[in-house]
């Protein structure tokens, strides 16, 4: 059905082209006959012949040459000078058959080659214009998907920028406000007050944590995982200290980490959530930073909930930070799952380095 409905467009197409040379020709052959009283129809459908090879020819150039950016006005005048020239020659040529073999005086050459000129320039106007009114939609069309392209490329730009504001407040929110951390805080405060070497101890650990929480990270938002794995080390310490080494946490790494890089905090949130919702006491957490796959990093934890305690973990804010921050920097090359079963939570994560 589409081929046929292609054919029947086709050949509509046709029938009004035919239909309207057909008015034009009766037109003009009228308008001679009513001047003179007389039709010369072999010369007159001659010369139209070459007019109307004219027409469709200027229509072929400017459809061959509409999508060149580059030197596109001199190829097109180009091609239409020598079109110009061509067709110019030809009507002198049929000047010359219909003079009846007596040669063309000089002052009739330049009388035909001034007529014959304007017969060009008003049949290519007129083939232009054709052209013009059958390609408008086409123009129209183009310009719409430019600007289609454009808004979407604002919009992309807009939803990039709301992503990078979201994964850098994010980011400010695990810097300025790490709820582990200041209840450490008040902790380490009271075993300073009474002169404790390992409460002295504690304030370096965390003093050294908020100074990492604080540091700049490179162009691209990442750090070294070294730095990240430290840092755990720290927390994992002072969370001993502050629940008096009765929490049980076992903390291992697999592979080579120099030289990786990930972004900060993200490692770390998912540590403090095992402390913070964890049962430690009875139940000792795994926490395990694996990379043993080049470019590939997976860390994954484990713990007992805590008894009586809703557990909202999938609705922490430190998972929607992270969430947020990985998006933004890993699109879809990154995964985060959460799974909590008889009363055990795991969580695992895998990013490329």
């Amino acid at each position: 059905m589409k081929v046929d409905f292609m054919k029947f467009h086709k050949y509509r197409v046709v029938f009004y082209h035919l239909l309207w040379w057909f008015f034009y020709i009766f037109y003009e052959l009228s308008s001679v006959y009513f001047a003179i009283s007389e039709l010369y129809l072999e010369r007159y459908f001659s010369y139209f012949l070459v007019n109307v090879l004219l027409f469709y020819t200027h229509m072929i150039i400017l459809n061959r040459t509409r999508h060149l950016i580059r030197a596109r006005f001199f190829k097109v005048l180009l091609l239409i000078i020598l079109e110009t020239l061509v067709f110019l020659a030809i009507k002198l040529l049929l000047d010359y058959l219909y003079s009846n073999g007596n040669g063309l005086m000089f002052s009739e050459i330049r009388q035909f080659i001034a007529l014959d000129f304007n017969r060009n320039l008003f049949f290519a106007a007129l083939a232009t214009l054709f052209w013009a009114a059958s390609n408008i939609s086409v123009f129209e069309r183009k310009a719409k998907d430019a600007e289609i392209k454009q808004l979407m490329a604002a919009r992309d730009n807009l939803t990039l920028e709301a992503s990078l504001a979201r994964s850098q407040n994010a980011l400010l929110k695990q810097q300025i406000n790490p709820h582990l951390l200041f209840n450490s805080l008040n902790f380490i405060h009271s075993l300073v007050y009474n002169n404790s070497p390992e409460a002295a101890q504690n304030v370096i650990l965390l003093a050294d944590m908020m100074r990492y929480g604080m540091e700049e990270t490179d162009k691209d938002g990442k750090i070294l995982l070294a730095g990240e794995v430290e840092q755990i080390h720290n927390l994992i310490r002072i969370s001993q200290a502050r629940f008096e080494h009765k929490n049980k946490v076992e903390f291992s790494v697999y592979g080579a980490i120099a030289d990786q890089r990930l972004i900060p905090m993200v490692l770390i949130t998912l540590v403090e959530n095992v402390f913070k919702h964890g049962d430690l006491r009875d139940y000792p957490a795994t926490i395990k930073l694996v990379l043993n796959q080049p470019g590939k990093l997976k860390f994954l934890t484990s713990n007992r909930s805590k008894a009586k305690i809703p557990f909202a973990r999938l609705r922490s804010t430190g998972l929607e930070n992270i969430r947020i921050r990985l998006d933004f920097t890993y699109g879809p090359d990154y995964t985060l799952s959460t799974r909590e079963d008889d009363g055990f939570f795991e969580a695992e994560l895998n990013i490329p380095l």
